[in-house]
């Protein structure tokens, strides 16, 4: 068993993906050598080779269910979010001391954090313990592999533009040099794309009550 025979079905799924949310070809051309790349990183983590649709193999790819680090943080300082519509297709967490605060869910300033997804495993940690020391209202991934190979694979979300700015500063510092995968449309917070900031448009911009909340970028694009 591999995972080769999955590989097309991860880079069609990540493309419609990105598609969806306006990303450029460069964003889908990355997104289809990244596959590659993150089938060979998936393939000597582990000692059997589950699919790569599997997000269990992302999972442990990140270092979530081995009792690493990042496992040991996230159980201590924070809480999985509950699935919804909002969460789907994402792991999202809330930090434990704003748990009971919903509005945290809600929090309208966008942090995209875009390592490059040769650089995920490593930075990963770093990226969560550094949530964690500046108390990150929320934040999530990509559950699987389509959504770790899409360049909005992070997102950390704030209520206050001073907690973003300052969030940032620490990741770029402990980021120094890592490589990107820029976000589209979006406001970059370093040169090479690594960090970026958003904020999406009011609620009552939508037309209809029944309506999803559009992101920015999706706003954009629809235009």
């Amino acid at each position: 068993q591999g995972f080769a025979p999955a590989v097309g079905g991860v880079q069609q799924e990540a493309a419609e993906r990105a598609s969806c949310d306006g990303e450029t070809g460069h964003e889908l051309e990355c997104a289809s050598i990244g596959a590659n790349r993150v089938l060979e990183g998936l393939e000597r983590s582990g000692e059997q080779s589950p699919t790569f649709e599997d997000p269990d193999a992302v999972a442990d790819f990140l270092g979530l269910r081995d009792g690493s680090a990042v496992a040991r943080t996230l159980a201590r300082d924070w809480m999985a979010a509950s699935e919804t519509r909002q969460t789907e297709g994402w792991r999202a967490w809330q930090f434990c001391e704003r748990a009971d605060k919903p509005a945290a869910l809600r929090s309208k300033y966008k942090l995209y954090v875009s390592p490059h997804v040769d650089e995920l495993k490593t930075t990963f940690p770093v990226i969560v313990k550094t949530l964690t020391d500046m108390r990150a209202p929320h934040f999530k991934i990509g559950v699987d592999a389509a959504g770790i190979l899409r360049p909005d694979k992070i997102v950390v979300y704030f209520s206050a533009v001073d907690h973003l700015q300052e969030t940032a500063g620490r990741l770029k510092t402990e980021l120094s040099g890592c490589p990107a995968q820029a976000v589209p449309f979006t406001a970059e917070l370093t040169e090479c794309g690594l960090l970026s900031w958003g904020m999406d448009p009011p609620s009552e911009s939508q037309i209809l009550s029944w309506q999803e909340r559009l992101s920015w970028r999706l706003w954009v694009t629809n235009q």
